[in-house]
């Protein structure tokens, strides 16, 4: 309920044009608990309308520091950055900190250095076309799996900026070289997440979830999706659940 309130009498206060109050709010809502980007982006939004984009900033940037804070670093401080720059893609010690930003989050993948080098984040005329290089290279990190619709899913092998290439492990094409232009066109990445990914990852488990935990492999597949037909679950499935067993499986569920 506090929450709720304060929320509402900050849009209060900002219709008042009463800036002192709303960051005195702001700042309540910040040490109560972290503010919502969606809530927060759309405050912003009014301050800017109102041509008052340099407290709009100043009050990302409190936001932006209550997120550094945390340990570990979560990703919100990626978009927070990224809206900052939007009002000033000329701030050098912003891009230096949406850097280290990538640094710090992506630290498991092993070429972030040279993707970082490769974006230049920090020199880059245009610091909005370096974010989206960046964040399509991070998606090739080694070991992330993509899919084609003709190979299926591969594990990503190795990249070579130098060549301007990417290595993909695919079922029937080991290793096979894709030029890194092209690859950003014909494959999607996948998220760890994504039950074909799972399912190669982890293929024993979810067959040990068969007669354990029904319901949990049924979960898992789902992922994002609320509702999905029959015909794509067995798809999804196959060679977890055989055809002889789906009636049992379905039951169990």
């Amino acid at each position: 309920p506090w929450l709720k309130w304060t929320k509402r009498l900050l849009l209060q206060v900002l219709r008042k044009k009463d800036f002192d109050t709303l960051e005195d709010l702001w700042m309540q809502l910040i040490d109560a608990e972290p503010i919502d980007k969606t809530f927060a982006f759309d405050i912003v939004r009014k301050i800017e309308s109102l041509e008052e984009k340099d407290r709009a900033f100043t009050l990302l940037d409190l936001l932006l520091l209550s997120f550094e804070e945390k340990k570990p670093v979560p990703k919100d401080v990626l978009d927070i950055a990224k809206r900052m720059l939007e009002m000033d893609g000329a701030d050098a010690d912003l891009r230096k900190r949406l850097e280290d930003f990538y640094r710090t989050i992506y630290s498991g993948c092993g070429e972030i250095e040279n993707f970082l080098e490769k974006a230049g984040l920090r020199r880059s005329e245009n610091v909005k076309d370096a974010v989206v290089l960046l964040e399509r290279l991070i998606d090739f990190c080694p070991n992330n799996y993509v899919s084609h619709r003709n190979w299926g899913i591969g594990k990503i092998h190795s990249v070579d900026l130098l060549f301007n290439k990417i290595f993909i492990d695919f079922p029937t094409h080991p290793k096979h070289s894709i030029n890194l232009d092209m690859a950003f066109n014909i494959l999607t990445p996948m998220e760890k997440d994504d039950f074909p990914v799972i399912k190669i990852e982890k293929k024993d488990y979810l067959i040990s979830l068969k007669k354990k935990n029904p319901a949990h492999l049924i979960k898992l597949m789902l992922n994002k999706d609320e509702t999905i037909t029959q015909e794509r679950a067995k798809a999804l499935l196959k060679e977890i659940v055989n055809d002889d067993e789906w009636s049992s499986f379905i039951e169990k569920v």
